[in-house]
């Protein structure tokens, strides 16, 4: 069982570029927040400085990724700045999908349209991000930090923009296999940049970093290959090898929550997915996640949901 592939196909992502950008110095870019996107940003010509609302900041170049995990407002800059220029305002007159790169700073005034003129030194880059239900969030994107830079050392990030173009020819398609070939595409493309974040020795942060810890991750293999299965503290800690003290510890410390606490998350995550699903009963979704009966599934969501599954199913529906 992958986990991370698991763990990402649960969030059900749909992912995009909302812009490339062609910039000039100088330039500052306020980009808003959004806490229903990641956001990413790929050098691609020249050295940019990007800086979060909570003031993390960091200068990134060629072939470097960025990634905005909690969709926190960002500032885009050639150098740091206090000042920047809504990026609401750069776009607002940008013809509606136009694939010209945007354009701005130095002598670039309107934000899309003419060629570089006499403006200081080009700054090229990718922009996109991962949209997801955020009730469905999962303690791996919940544990990133609010900035992560992965500098082109820990691997080159040209096949992104490829991609990135493959998902959005398909999610432009109206076509029902074309948006589940678009979200698959979403998928990977997340995945890869997980791996490349976690390929680089000490740079993984939060959960990611103990994906492959000996004792937590045969349990979180074991959990997500079979969520239904009648699992126990003693079970899971003889899947892990460790006694229960020892394996109970270790899973608290690595994912912040008790390994019954995050089976039952996880069970719950997958029931909301279900219940999308109208051939499905509210007593089907339940025996899929590990529930013997319609009573105690019900019991189970509204303590961990906030309401009945059947409430939940009519909220889904609109």
């Amino acid at each position: 069982m992958d986990v991370l592939a698991d763990i990402v196909a649960g969030l059900e992502l749909r992912s995009s570029l909302y812009f490339r950008a062609e910039f000039t110095t100088p330039f500052a870019v306020a980009v808003p927040e959004d806490r229903r996107r990641i956001r990413f940003h790929v050098a691609g010509v020249g050295r940019s400085w990007i800086r979060v609302a909570s003031g993390e900041s960091v200068f990134y170049e060629h072939g470097d990724l960025i990634l905005v995990p909690h969709g926190a407002a960002h500032v885009l800059a050639s150098e740091p700045v206090t000042e920047a220029t809504p990026l609401e305002s750069i776009v607002a007159g940008r013809p509606p999908g136009t694939r010209e790169p945007l354009r701005h700073g130095g002598d670039h005034g309107d934000g899309y349209g003419g060629a570089h003129g006499d403006g200081g030194a080009a700054i090229e880059l990718v922009c996109g991000h991962f949209e997801f239900d955020e009730t469905l969030v999962h303690p791996v994107v919940e544990s990133l930090p609010p900035l992560v830079h992965v500098k082109a050392s820990a691997g080159s990030f040209d096949w992104m923009p490829p991609l990135l173009e493959a998902v959005e020819r398909e999610s432009r398609t109206e076509v029902p296999v074309s948006q589940g070939v678009a979200r698959r595409l979403s998928e990977i493309l997340f995945i890869q940049v997980l791996r490349a974040v976690m390929a680089r020795p000490g740079s993984a942060p939060g959960l990611l970093e103990h994906l492959d810890d000996p004792q937590v991750a045969p349990a979180l293999r074991a959990i997500h290959a079979d969520p239904a299965r009648d699992w126990s503290l003693e079970s899971l800690a003889s899947v892990a090898g460790a006694s229960r003290s020892v394996f109970a510890d270790r899973f608290r410390q690595r994912t912040g929550r008790t390994p019954m606490r995050y089976l039952t998350d996880w069970r719950m995550q997958k029931a909301r997915r279900l219940l999308a699903n109208p051939a499905l009963s509210v007593g089907d979704v339940g025996r899929s996640v590990g529930y013997g009966s319609e009573a105690a599934f019900n019991r189970a969501f509204r303590e961990a949901v906030g309401e009945p599954p059947g409430r939940h199913r009519k909220s889904l529906a609109g």
